[in-house]
């Protein structure tokens, strides 16, 4: 395990960091490499420099199903009352390009977030928008601090560049009142574009199991920032197929047939920097198990797009700006709500609010090229539909639109991402015409190879009574939240896509 640096003072006692003094000096990087500056890295294994605030009790946490390598910072209640977090002596200045990321795994909570408390203007700063949790699942989280806002401030207005961060502290959003909990481990703050991935992953064990199971373990390779993600690979009909990922250094697969397979793992950094393979290990396997059959269309897309999308994501790498998401679309796209509840389900990135109230598809196509200038975003979240036609010749003029939408996007070297349109109203009897429109996008997005995220099919497969305001066609919050679970679920396989490099394995 890689050995925890600090570059940190402890200021016990300063829950929000206003007993920091103003002026004072800021501790230097820890290191510099990789194009980046980090400022704090700690796995947990051997300290646990946070203290806790409120009713939170810390604890590390050695279990291997609550931790990713080694042990993982815990953070549960002493009491069911009150507020309960941690902070932590971050003295850090300015905001420009400077992220804080961690893996983090919820229980009983809904979303993370952070005060980082700026001594030049005496505030609190917090994301605009709170990273999403699914119950307990690892999650990896980047924050970009740019995109930060003041507490007593507008939620529109992001913080200066000229900050004096000095304590950054925990805040957890319950979904069950005084039931959360939560473990955090290979926690960074650093500034700057990752560009050196991590080592390959250590010692891959592989070890078969009963009815096909192959459980594999490594250790955690050496990075500049940490090891994010793991891709699983099995070589098969002399090619390297990636069968998985995991945030943990373990995995469980499961073979068809008996016989010798092979195993390789790559590791990425929090910004998909992906490592050389670990050495292949071979494994015997006596027992059929039986593989899952691909049911989910986003699974299906994947496998149609995957080699297209990484072309154009590699082709905007020095381009545009990292980590950047556009969301372009029509009037259910224009309110504030929408990409921020949509960004907090990524748990990563800026987002780029292009939201045009009555926009149809001829808007897009007229606006797409400048919008992406402006932007130089890394993906592009499209949504027009809404105000079009519904009728055969009117949905195929939108196509050709949209068609010129994605064009301009991959010549920009932008990943689109064409979401369907959301239903009208709460009757899910009366969706034809929307229906006809998602169905010609989605021939149009796997003709041309790119993702879909498919938020009609979310919302139709809920109960759509509180998905709407009083109007019955603006989504509300629980409308924005399917729409934001269709998107997660879609960059899940972009992700999956992006860091899959067994097309370059001999």
């Amino acid at each position: 395990m890689p050995a925890v640096a600090v570059a940190l003072t402890l200021a016990a006692g300063s829950c929000l960091g206003q007993t920091a003094q103003r002026g004072k000096p800021h501790a230097g990087a820890v290191s510099k490499a990789g194009g980046i500056e980090v400022y704090a890295k700690l796995d947990f294994d051997r300290d646990r420099p946070f203290k806790q605030t409120g009713s939170a009790k810390l604890e590390l946490e050695g279990r291997p199903e609550l931790a990713l390598d080694g042990r993982s910072l815990h953070v549960s209640r002493l009491a069911p009352e009150g507020s309960f977090g941690m902070t932590l002596a971050a003295p850090v200045a300015g905001s420009k390009d400077l992220k804080i990321a961690f893996c983090i795994r919820g229980k009983g909570l809904d979303s993370i977030s952070v005060n980082y408390w700026d001594n030049v203007k005496r505030d609190n700063t917090t994301p605009r928008t709170n990273p999403r949790l699914t119950e307990d699942l690892w999650l990896p989280v980047i924050l970009h601090a740019e995109d930060f806002r003041y507490n007593g401030g507008s939620a529109a207005e992001p913080v200066a560049a000229q900050t004096d961060y000095t304590s950054l502290t925990f805040y957890p959003g319950e979904s069950r009142k005084g039931e959360g909990e939560y473990w955090i481990e290979n926690f960074v703050i650093y500034r700057g574009d990752d560009t050196a991935p991590p080592g390959p992953p250590m010692t891959l064990r592989v070890k078969p199991g009963q009815d096909g199971q192959v459980e594999l373990t490594w250790k955690q390779p050496q990075d500049n920032a940490f090891p994010a993600v793991y891709s699983i690979y099995r070589r098969v009909s002399g090619q390297w197929r990636k069968v998985g990922e995991t945030v943990q250094t373990r995995f469980v697969d499961t073979v068809p047939a008996v016989g010798l397979y092979s195993y390789r793992v790559t590791a990425a950094d929090y910004e998909n920097n992906c490592s050389r393979p670990a050495l292949a290990a071979p494994v015997t396997v006596t027992s059929a198990g039986k593989e899952a059959r691909i049911t989910d269309d986003r699974v299906k897309d994947r496998l149609g797009y995957a080699e297209n999308v990484r072309r154009i994501y590699h082709l905007g790498a020095g381009k545009n700006r990292r980590d950047v998401f556009l969301f372009f679309g029509g009037s259910h796209t224009a309110p504030w709500s929408y990409h921020r509840t949509l960004s907090g389900c990524l748990d990563r990135g800026i987002p780029v609010l292009e939201g045009r109230a009555g926009g149809d598809t001829a808007l897009a196509r007229s606006q797409i090229k400048q919008v992406l200038e402006s932007a130089r975003p890394q993906f592009a979240v499209i949504m027009f539909g809404t105000r079009d036609e519904k009728d055969a010749k009117s949905i195929a003029a939108a196509m050709r639109n949209l068609s010129y939408v994605i064009a301009a996007c991959v010549g920009s070297g932008t990943v689109p991402v064409m979401a369907t349109i959301p239903p009208r109203g709460h009757v899910k009897q009366e969706q034809a015409a929307q229906r006809r429109f998602n169905e010609a996008l989605i021939r149009l997005c796997r003709k041309q190879a790119v993702p879909v995220s498919y938020c009609f099919e979310e919302m139709m497969a809920a109960d759509l009574s509180g998905a709407f305001l009083d109007d019955g066609v603006s989504l509300s919050l629980a409308g924005n939240l399917l729409a934001g679970a269709a998107l997660r679920k879609t960059f899940d396989q972009i992700y999956f896509a992006i860091r899959d490099t067994g097309g370059l394995m001999r």
